[in-house]
């Protein structure tokens, strides 16, 4: 009998599954320093930072031991794997059969919701989508971004097949499994609940080494050194989400390269340059152009292009004109000093430049002329 058409039992839950074989994003402002001095040229923009290191219906986080994909193992997709559910790869409508994934019940790629790009998955009621996946790591990372509300309490450990991760989606707390390594556990819960108005990052960081996994929420962790439900699972095969009522996956990968990870020390995880900025995790100037990845990550522009820099600007002819660009998503306050041994930075006397939105339009601050020759500097942060 195909996928699509198998009954479904009435789950009071929704479940990632990841199969296996018998595994805070918050940043200070970047600080854009700039002397204006009257009358005479002004010297060259300098910039300093100290941002800190980035590193559903119900949904349940696992892996299970042995494939209850319908597909063959040999249409395994080998790790990393990372998808947006987007065009070409994949195709509006059922997800059955697109690039390995199988479905139970019901499950489309759809338009209409969607957390980046224009495409992700819809899992309907009472069904589950599961994929055969090949990673032969011992730290295994899978992640992606759930729309789903949450269910009351978790499913019953009773009877299930082995796993080594369970995540939880409660409408109180998404909980996560630590596991006994016999088939038992207790749920732990973490700081945030399921919510059907909005996404939330999910990521499960697996080492089969020590039979231990990790859970991380919107990229903060949430619950450390937890123990597999079951011990004798060996390596990760596949991935799969049971859902109870709608629910909605995308941007969802697998890696070795995790959150935790930061291998040129640009202030960007190994895991969001890889899968969400398309940049060298072993670089941390990907563009060359003098910013570093995370820096301008931060300022809205672009780290792999070297025409897309971040500066403040003095207007040769009227100096007393500052300016720079703006990008929404972030908001500026711009601060001077008089001189740069002073112990702190001022806000300057403008409200329409402290905590100014970014709208994609150039942002022109007027200096009063008896003012004294000042540095100014631009503080950034994204909303």
């Amino acid at each position: 009998m195909d996928a699509q058409s198998r009954a479904v039992p009435p789950w009071k839950y929704v479940r990632w599954d990841a199969v296996v074989q018998t595994e805070s994003n918050q940043f200070s402002p970047i600080r854009i320093i700039h002397r204006v001095q009257k009358i005479r040229k002004l010297p060259q923009m300098k910039s300093e930072s100290n941002i800190k290191r980035s590193a559903g219906a119900l949904m349940l986080a696992v892996c299970l031991g042995g494939i209850t994909s319908s597909l063959p193992l040999q249409a395994a997709q080998s790790s990393p794997y990372i998808t947006g559910f987007e065009a070409p790869d994949y195709t509006l409508g059922n997800l059955n059969g697109q690039n390995s994934w199988a479905v139970e019940g019901s499950a489309a790629v759809q338009s209409a919701v969607a957390f980046e790009g224009v495409q992700a998955v819809e899992i309907g009621e009472n069904s589950a989508i599961d994929i055969a996946l090949s990673a032969s790591h011992t730290e295994v990372w899978i992640d992606g971004w759930v729309k789903t509300a949450g269910s009351d309490a978790p499913p019953p450990l009773d009877n299930m097949p082995p796993r080594s991760s369970l995540v939880f989606f409660g409408s109180s707390a998404v909980q996560a499994l630590d596991g006994n390594g016999t088939g038992a556990g207790t749920w732990v819960s973490t700081e945030l609940p399921a919510n059907a108005s909005e996404w939330l990052r999910v990521s499960i960081q697996q080492d089969y080494a020590t039979k231990s996994w990790n859970l991380f929420l919107n990229g903060k962790s949430q619950a450390e050194a937890l123990g597999f439900k079951n011990n004798d699972i060996n390596q990760l095969n596949g991935f799969k989400q049971v859902s109870e009522g709608t629910s909605y996956l995308d941007a969802w990968s697998i890696t070795e390269v995790g959150l935790t990870q930061d291998s040129d020390d640009d202030i960007l995880n190994d895991l969001d340059e890889v899968k969400l900025h398309d940049t060298d995790p072993e670089n941390p100037d990907s563009d060359g152009d003098g910013m570093i990845d995370g820096k301008e990550v931060v300022a809205g522009t672009d780290p792999n292009s070297s025409a897309s820099v971040f500066a403040l600007l003095i207007d040769p002819v009227e100096n007393s004109v500052v300016s720079f660009s703006t990008v929404q998503g972030r908001t500026y306050t711009l601060q001077y000093k008089n001189d740069l041994s002073d112990p702190t930075w001022q806000n300057v006397n403008d409200a329409n430049f402290v905590a100014r939105p970014g709208d994609g339009q150039d942002a022109h601050y007027s200096e009063a002329d008896e003012a004294p020759s000042r540095f100014y500097r631009v503080l950034i942060s994204r909303n």
